[in-house]
């Protein structure tokens, strides 16, 4: 059988194209195979930094792995680890702290009620006055370790509704005026005619404002004073005192979590009030000088409203 040149032609580049298929075929195999092993390398590599996290053993960077989509969920992994950690420091710290400002209220209840019981006090009416008092201090602690465990577990904002501010602040002055006049000082109350109305939890923002009020109160020499103001769409609630003012190297800590500083008593107000403020997204600054303290509470546009 003759084969003429343009079958035989013919032939030859179908023998040729099946060739390279075949070819093309064993190439995309061999590049799908070490893609496949690759992957999986990354995904075993990855499950296993993400495993490390989960169990608080990620101590260094994520490895760096091949896919950008998988080193972006490594360096997520590690940020949620160092959050984690950070917020179990604090947690370890806190209880620290917290037992240690209950240790010394304690020790002192113990050391008068055993000197009364041992006959040594002889003037029982002054240690049970020294014993009261430290049980307040141990009260008045306890309370706001509870408050602010309840804010951290989230179960505070219950109660939001809408209220007038303004009655906010007079209830809380009312509440201290007493004291304010006992310690021979002047509460001043500016709050305005018309009201005030805001958003959110008024439990949690009496509370704040209350522990401001109350850290006045502690500090002033002849006043204190409050004030409530609308400005630009915005409420600002400031809270005065005439004291001896912050020492400089307290004023970067004073919304830490029992850091007294100088005079302070539980360290814990401070810290109540700004998560407080923080959770009405809003903000609280403060500026001090000898002679005059401000407390300044803002809250955003979207949280206030006048009528």
């Amino acid at each position: 059988m003759n084969v003429t040149p343009v079958a035989a032609f013919l032939h030859l580049v179908n023998r040729l194209l099946f060739s390279l298929v075949a070819l093309l075929f064993l190439v995309t195999s061999v590049i799908f195979l070490s893609v496949g092993r690759r992957l999986d390398r990354s995904v075993q590599s990855l499950k296993s930094y993400i495993l490390w996290a989960g169990e608080r053993k990620v101590v260094s960077l994520p490895p760096s792995l091949p896919y950008a989509e998988f080193t972006e969920i490594a360096d997520t992994a590690y940020e949620m680890s160092q959050k984690i950690l950070e917020a179990e420091s604090a947690q370890v710290k806190f209880f620290q702290n917290a037992s240690h400002e209950l240790r010394t209220p304690l020790t002192a209840i113990y050391g008068y009620a055993e000197g009364i019981h041992a006959g040594v006090i002889r003037d029982a009416k002054d240690a049970a006055a020294t014993i009261m008092a430290h049980g307040e201090k141990m009260s008045a602690l306890v309370d706001e370790i509870l408050y602010l465990s309840k804010m951290d577990a989230q179960t505070i904002l219950s109660d939001e509704g809408r209220f007038d501010l303004r009655e906010m602040v007079g209830r809380c002055a009312w509440q201290i005026d007493a004291k304010a006049k006992g310690a021979g000082l002047r509460l001043e109350i500016c709050i305005g005619e018309a009201p005030v109305f805001i958003r959110g939890s008024e439990q949690m923002l009496e509370r704040a404002l209350a522990n401001l009020l109350s850290n006045a109160l502690r500090y002033a020499r002849t006043r204190i004073a409050a004030t409530v103001s609308v400005s630009d769409g915005q409420v600002f609630i400031t809270v005065e005192d005439d004291g001896d003012g912050i020492a400089e190297e307290d004023l970067p800590h004073i919304y830490e979590r029992f850091y007294t500083g100088r005079g302070g008593v539980t360290g814990i107000g401070l810290s109540i009030a700004q998560e407080a403020v923080r959770r009405h997204k809003g903000a609280i600054a403060v500026s001090s000088e000898p002679g005059h303290t401000v407390f300044t509470v803002r809250l955003p546009i979207d949280a206030a409203a006048t009528v």
